[in-house]
């Protein structure tokens, strides 16, 4: 896991600027690349072969190729023979020597035998071209800007950003995609002229130029076997996935909220460690929190357990940090306790696993339920009605956004009119087309489009900005594009049917872990926000938010919802979260705290991270 960063001219200092920027993703070696027409940055963080050999650029052996590169590639040992075979000579254990040789044999074509979670960068110096390629499902981020000729790539936007000629202008486009689904859903960012790599696509730049394609596509391939075909055939890809995942160099360990998603990567990773596995909880203290689950099944699995408590002052001290790091304004107010956790898992161990994907991939939120088939006897009114929604509303019921029914009181006309490539009517009704309401035909069109979106640009951008902050390594085994394609296989009845959610997943845990862990119903990471906003973070937000000359929001209705916060007297009817209110005063009082730092505030440093700063 690293950071790297380069374009396509000469200039030594700017590129060690750029990987200086985002130097906690890779604290342990740093390289530079730099001739006629490239410049390439790379910083390390050691988790394959920690010696000299592995420092990177990494170069074939006649040198007239190298690669930087951020992510594993899990079956590098099972590829590197085959190069071998074919004559090409390794001068280290490394899996990024394997990528550099396999695309010297095969070119692009090489991407298809990875397996792996990566974003890397080969310089071909023959040719004076870059060919720059992302991981199937989007788990490891690369950005990047052209224009006039100049093409500029990293890790992170802040890198980027270095080069200080860039405008900084925000993507109203971008924006839209946040009001209306709470993250982008194809390659935008905030800042209007930079862009991310799609996920499972490849680019190529000659002569100031860029070509861009797809290597891989995920499709729902519903098959029909009975149920313990899956059961079995899931469990096997679950355990392969966690088997490749445990090859390490440095201290590994696995998050463990207490539900079945992380429950059973642990309990699988438990039966194939001869030592204990360690595992991390992380909690505020309060009723609903995740501590006694995650005991039970750390003492079922007999790991080395470890608890992270946090309090209003963590999370307080670190909203800014966290939007500096995520560059993407939230409302999610477990996104701040996902930095605390992996702050306090960097000081244990250097790489975890966690139990992301799993809802995606199985069914595993409510508002997946009108597009469930229904229940043979099923008199549920409330559910038969959402199941059987208009295509309309059935179509924009996937939202998961905090403004999905009032967006228009928040916020002026001109931001809300979306352009017709990111319309949802346009691209999640793009796949619901031709299929029936209430015969399961829905579930994995749904299930795929938030493969495809959110997971990418929210989950897996949530899980490595988070942790890379540490200098932490978060790898993902429901993503393993292996276990992603069986997946789409699996008909609906056997992931969401009734009020029974992830039901081959259930099956999975049986007899790996406790039946009240199996049946346990899903809670989001707890996060007393309510309590944090009325004592501390109101006032700040107020302050924040007070300018009333905007050319988006409309001031009255936030002022309207401050007030309401102020006075208990807040109604969420919202169809998404109880807490909906504090949810969208977070966004709007981080959308602003980013404005400052990534369009106003001076990007080639660190900005202060006190709250009070930006009042």
């Amino acid at each position: 896991m690293c950071g790297i960063c380069g374009f396509n001219w000469e200039d030594k200092n700017l590129v060690v600027k750029m990987a200086g920027a985002i130097s906690y993703r890779g604290p342990n070696q740093d390289g530079y690349y730099t001739s006629e027409g490239i410049s390439l940055g790379h910083k390390r963080l050691s988790i394959i072969d920690l010696s000299e050999n592995g420092i990177q650029p990494m170069y074939n052996e006649s040198r007239d190729i190298c690669v930087i590169f951020n992510g594993e590639i899990y079956n590098f040992e099972e590829i590197r023979p085959i190069l071998e075979k074919k004559g090409h000579k390794f001068s280290s254990n490394t899996d990024t020597e394997v990528i550099i040789h396999a695309y010297e044999e095969y070119g692009p074509d090489c991407l298809s035998m990875f397996n792996g979670m990566f974003a890397f960068a080969i310089w071909d110096n023959k040719k004076k071209e870059l060919f720059i390629a992302r991981d199937r499902l989007g788990i490891k981020p690369l950005y990047y800007y052209l224009k006039d000729g100049k093409f500029i790539f990293a890790s992170e936007i802040k890198s980027i950003l270095q080069h200080t000629k860039i405008k900084r202008e925000l993507n109203e486009d971008c924006l839209k995609q946040i009001i209306y689904y709470e993250y982008p859903i194809k390659g935008d960012t905030l800042i209007k002229e930079i862009h991310q790599l799609e996920p499972a696509h490849y680019l190529i730049l000659k002569d100031g130029k860029i070509s861009t394609k797809r290597y891989w596509k995920l499709e729902v391939k519903e098959t029909d076997y009975p149920e313990e075909y899956y059961v079995s055939n899931l469990r096997k890809l679950l355990t392969d996935s966690v088997k490749r995942m445990l090859i390490s160099d440095v201290p590994l360990g696995m998050t463990l909220s207490g539900g079945i998603d992380s429950s059973v990567i642990v309990a699988l990773a438990s039966k194939l460690k001869k030592e204990p596995v360690k595992t991390f909880t992380v909690g505020f203290d309060v009723p609903e929190d995740e501590f006694n689950a995650a005991r039970k099944v750390a003492e079922y699995c007999k790991t080395e357990h470890k608890e992270i408590h946090l309090n209003s002052k963590d999370y307080m001290n670190n909203l800014v940090k966290t939007i500096w790091h995520m560059e993407f304004p939230f409302s999610r107010p477990a996104m701040v306790s996902v930095y605390d956790l992996y702050k306090g898992l960097s000081n244990e161990v250097t790489v975890s696993l966690c139990g992301e994907g799993a809802d995606e991939l199985f069914g595993g939120y409510n508002r997946y339920d009108a597009y469930t088939a229904i229940p043979e006897g099923n008199k549920d009114a409330a559910l038969l009605k959402k199941i059987n929604l208009q295509f309309k509303e059935k179509v924009n019921y996937i939202s998961s956004s905090v403004f999905n029914i009032d967006k228009n009181e928040f916020f002026k006309d001109e931001i809300l009119k979306m352009p017709k490539e990111i319309d949802v009517m346009n691209t999640f009704g793009k796949l619901l087309n031709g299929t029936k309401n209430g015969d399961g035909s829905q579930l994995n069109k749904a299930l795929l489009y938030e493969l495809n979106t959110e997971i990418p640009y929210f989950h897996c951008n949530k899980g490595d900005k988070n942790s890379m902050a540490h200098s932490h390594e978060v790898r993902v085994p429901y993503l393993d594009h292996t276990v992603v394609e069986f997946a789409m296989t699996i008909p609906s009845k056997y992931k969401f049917l009734g009020d029974n959610k992830k039901i081959i997943l259930q099956k999975v845990a049986e007899g790996i872990l406790p039946k009240e862990i199996v049946k346990r119903r899903k809670l989001p990471m707890v996060t007393p926000i309510s309590d944090y906003f009325k004592k501390e973070l109101i006032n700040v937000s107020e302050k924040i938010l007070s300018k009333e000359e905007n050319p988006y929001y409309n001031y009255p209705r936030i002022k309207k919802l401050i007030a309401d916060i102020k006075s208990d007297k807040t109604k969420d009817d919202n169809r998404v979260t109880a807490d909906n209110s504090f949810r969208q005063l977070l966004l709007l009082t981080n959308l602003e705290i980013w404005r400052k730092i990534f369009i106003e505030g001076d990007v080639t440093k660190e900005p202060n991270f006190s709250l009070s700063a930006y009042i």
